[in-house]
């Protein structure tokens, strides 16, 4: 984006790529956004800080979950996207959308008064016991048929 003089502040950033999308996110730089939305993977909990492995020809597969079609490995976890981000100045405010929501994050020392930071928990607390026992089942099959990183023990 600097080659094409795009950089600096701007107000919002949407990232929805079913892919290297924490990757991407690590290493953007030529940009500062006020606010940061973000597809994440539901699935995988509020405990895990989990994303796929980079790679350069990425594709997300879509796979059969119990007769439907699925994307279940592309992306990352909420805690993932939470400790990257709060790595970079910002922090978790809310989510929107369901039964997979995105989450929102808006950089500290903007509107904390409005937009307080919540935890990684909050994002999932109304989801009901139909959709958490979908994503558990989820779960199971996407940490046993696929590789993940898990950015806690690097």
């Amino acid at each position: 984006m600097l080659e094409n003089n795009i950089g600096g502040e701007i107000d919002i950033f949407s990232l929805d790529i079913d892919g290297n999308d924490y990757w991407l996110l690590k290493a953007l730089k030529a940009i500062t956004p006020r606010v940061i939305i973000l597809e994440a993977h539901m699935h995988l909990g509020p405990d895990l800080e989990y994303t796929v492995p980079y790679s350069d020809d990425f594709i997300v597969g879509v796979h059969d979950f119990d007769g439907a079609p699925t994307r279940m490995h592309s992306g990352a976890s909420v805690l993932a996207f939470k400790n990257l981000c709060e790595e970079q100045g910002y922090r978790l405010i809310g989510k929107g959308g369901t039964p997979s929501p995105n989450i929102i994050f808006m950089k500290n020392g903007i509107g904390e008064e409005y937009f307080p930071a919540i935890e990684v928990q909050d994002i999932f607390k109304d989801f009901g016991h139909v959709w958490m026992d979908l994503y558990r089942r989820m779960r199971e099959v996407s940490l046993d048929k696929f590789e993940w990183v898990d950015l806690a023990k690097q």
